[in-house]
């Protein structure tokens, strides 16, 4: 059998200051996950990797999660033109 190639594009950091800002707002959540889906095409990655260790508090939390709904529904859409008859979850 042939190896596998997988290939994952990275996004995160440890520190607060590196996301606070880019998940605070629809706007830069919808910014971050169109950005992201574009460096995943273009780089023929099959997977994004978002990783916030420590959000301060529930808003951030929040945001946190808003953010990777925004990166989830992105993605759904560009696999949709990719295979419009798969379903993905």
């Amino acid at each position: 059998m042939g190896k596998v190639q997988s290939e994952s594009l990275l996004a995160g950091g440890l520190t607060r200051a590196e996301f606070a800002l880019p998940v605070s707002t629809e706007a830069s959540r919808q910014q971050f996950a169109s950005s992201a889906v574009k460096l995943v095409a273009a780089w023929g990655s099959d997977r994004l990797d978002v990783d916030w260790e420590h959000p301060e508090n529930a808003q951030e939390a929040q945001n946190y999660v808003s953010l990777l709904r925004a990166c989830r529904e992105a993605l759904g859409e560009y696999a949709a033109q990719l295979a419009p008859n798969y379903y993905v979850c």
